[in-house]
């Protein structure tokens, strides 16, 4: 066998062409690596339907009547503003969540939210700067910006301007589907109509300080751009009304009077429950025998709920949750101080505190609504030529406690109204 031997020098050069081949290896991976990274921190870009597919479907997809502004024949909503769309940004936004797997509807929800978050509910605007100098940003006043402008400016052209509506619903469409809100885009996803899908934007997305206060101005703004952009001539998907209008807001009651008098009656009932709005349906939740009251108050502070919902998500609601009839129970306790408890079946036969009504069209707000011996909302107004009625409650599981709305019919049971201690004319 022939051995072959290194000199010294030989060896030592062997070792430091090792040494420099290690050294530039790594400078290669430092390299790849600083190109990287960001998109590794962010995340990926979701796969999107350009604003060119978007376009391209104006000509081949009847979906919104171009010379339709939105614009209602009068304003009867009673702080609801309700000017016409103006500009394509509503429209192309609708479309692009629409062509990115939400339904029409969801995709109305979101946009109702937009259009009050950025365009004074006319427009989505990508350049709109916080009214209260918070920081906010862009369409859905993205809070602080910075995140959403580094990733926009990573993506390729011509996504990559973070000061443009294509770039920041891009954005939007991550955060919803793969970031750090992907929680919200699951709950917009399970609702099937325009008030709940609002809602579950509004709760999970936006997160306002007083989620009461604007939320029927964004389910008006959706349903104006779903009456436009859907393509939905029977409005069937829609919170009702003519034009792109929702009919009757301004009958819903003031919960808060900027005058300082006490909401009376049984209408307290509905201002009750909507206290607890955002919280979570789950079967048996809430208050149903007598003095099961006090026990679900101590796990569900009035205070604690916003808070709460903050917190909570379908898959981990928390403490503080609720179904149909446990939402009227606590309700009506709340107000009365009666410890009352009821499933819905016995509701309605309780004929010493619940009367039943000749009709829907006669409900007032805080009356109930029932399916028999199945669901139960409480009413926040009938619109009697419309046969719709409107509603407050806790619907159905994965979904949160809020406004919605049905068709008479829906509620085979009818109406009916609290009528036990307490109650006017008792």
């Amino acid at each position: 066998m022939k051995y072959i031997y290194l000199t010294k020098h030989q060896h030592t050069d062997s070792i430091g062409k090792r040494l420099g081949r290690a050294i530039v290896h790594h400078l290669y991976l430092l390299a790849i690596l600083t190109i990287l990274l960001p998109t590794l921190l962010m995340g990926t870009p979701a796969q999107a339907l350009t604003f060119k597919a978007i376009q391209d479907t104006n000509a081949t997809k009847p979906w919104y009547d171009k010379t339709d502004t939105g614009a209602c024949s009068a304003n009867s909503s009673g702080g609801v503003v309700d000017p016409p769309i103006t500009g394509d940004n509503v429209q192309n936004s609708f479309k692009f969540f629409v062509g990115n797997g939400y339904t029409t509807q969801q995709s109305a929800g979101i946009i109702g939210n937009l259009m009050q978050e950025s365009g004074d509910n006319k427009d989505i605007i990508p350049t709109k700067h916080a009214y209260n100098g918070d920081g906010g940003y862009g369409i859905a006043q993205f809070t602080p910006a910075a995140p959403m402008r580094t990733w926009v400016s990573g993506q390729p052209a011509p996504n990559n301007d973070p000061d443009s509506l294509i770039g920041q619903l891009h954005y939007l469409l991550y955060v919803l589907t793969d970031g750090w809100r992907k929680q919200a885009g699951a709950a917009v996803k399970a609702t099937t109509n325009i008030a709940d899908a609002t809602t579950a934007f509004q709760l999970q997305y936006e997160h306002p300080k007083d989620p009461g206060s604007s939320i029927a101005q964004r389910i008006s703004n959706a349903n104006k751009a779903y009456n436009l952009y859907s393509g939905d001539t029977t409005n069937g998907g829609g919170d009702a009304g003519s034009g792109g209008c929702i009919i009757g807001v301004g009958t819903s009651p003031d919960c808060t009077p900027a005058d300082g008098v006490a909401v009376t009656g049984n209408k307290r009932i509905l201002c009750a429950a909507q206290k607890y709005q955002g919280i979570y349906y789950t079967m048996n939740g809430g208050p149903h025998s007598a003095g099961a009251y006090t026990a679900f108050r101590k796990k569900c502070p009035i205070d604690s709920i916003p808070a709460a919902v903050q917190k909570s998500t379908a898959a981990n609601p928390g403490p503080c949750t609720t179904d149909c009839s446990g939402l009227v129970s606590a309700a009506v306790d709340e107000v009365f101080g009666q410890n009352f408890g009821w499933v819905v079946h016995t509701l309605e036969v309780d004929t010493a505190n619940w009367k039943h009504l000749d009709s829907i069209a006669v409900a007032q707000p805080g009356d109930v609504v029932v399916i028999h011996a199945e669901h139960i909302e409480i009413v926040d107004h009938a619109d009697a030529a419309a046969g719709i009625v409107y509603t407050f409650g806790s619907h159905h599981t994965g979904s949160q406690t809020g406004p919605t709305h049905s068709k008479f019919s829906y509620y085979a049971a009818g109406a009916f109204r609290y009528i036990g201690p307490g109650a006017e004319g008792n």
